[in-house]
């Protein structure tokens, strides 16, 4: 409760600020100051490849990576991620979980199968194991068409108990538009046996291998031939007499 009254006051306070910042100036409002107004009021946010648009309560900040957006809360207790990629859910939510580094090595605590929007196949929901108390990590993913949309969600200091109405509104916002012809999702490096990728571990082991092969000397048919053309005299061998000369 008290933090959901801080939160109350800051939006109020933040979006006094911008509109004063607008409204109230010598006439004229510079373009910092309407995407300021912009940024920090309530407004709906449309992917620029058009796959999905969110509507992003007031105070809120969003700013776009190299696979989608990244949100964040006025009061930093809550991060979210959005991707959008080609293929199942499952292979989308595990690509989404690496991206809230570390990823917390994809223990499931719980999988739930949730009621699809209308168009869409499957809709689920999956919470992680994220191994402290004081932070909450789940996805929830939609199949649509031939692709997927993912929103995943990290909470601080049990932001998302104290504030799950506002979370579920967020997800219930998040509307797929086209997820047709999108790529799959990149594959996830896979630490190697020595804190390196599977890949590079793979690429040492090779170049090991090559080294030890390389010390190896293979015979060649000169040395075969040389080797065969020597002639070797094995002398008869002789038995030593036991009976003593007269």
């Amino acid at each position: 409760m008290k933090n959901a009254m801080i939160l109350f006051g800051i939006w109020v306070g933040i979006i006094l600020a911008a509109y004063a910042l607008v409204y109230m100036g010598d006439g004229g409002s510079t373009p910092a100051e309407i995407a300021l107004a912009e940024q920090i009021a309530a407004r709906t946010y449309v992917d620029p490849a058009g796959r999905f648009q969110l509507e992003i309560p007031a105070g809120w900040r969003i700013g776009e990576i190299e696979d989608g957006v990244r949100v964040v809360d006025p009061l930093d207790q809550i991060e979210m991620w959005i991707v959008a990629f080609g293929g199942s859910v499952d292979g989308v939510i595990d690509y989404a979980c690496h991206l809230a580094e570390p990823c917390p090595g994809m223990v499931i605590l719980e999988r739930e199968e949730l009621i699809p929007p209308v168009g869409a196949r499957s809709r689920m929901k999956i919470v992680y194991e994220t191994g402290d108390k004081d932070v909450t990590l789940y996805a929830i993913g939609v199949e649509s068409g031939s692709g997927s949309l993912v929103l995943l969600i990290r909470c601080m200091s049990g932001a998302c108990d104290e504030r799950t109405d506002e979370l579920e509104r967020l997800a219930e916002n998040l509307i797929a538009l086209d997820l047709e012809g999108l790529p799959l999702p990149p594959s996830i490096p896979v630490p190697g046996p020595s804190g390196g990728t599977q890949t590079e571990a793979l690429d040492i082991e090779q170049k090991a291998v090559g080294a030890q092969t390389a010390s190896i000397p293979v015979p060649t048919d000169d040395l075969q031939t040389e080797s065969t053309g020597v002639q070797v005299e094995v002398a008869e061998p002789q038995t030593a007499s036991l009976t003593p000369e007269p």
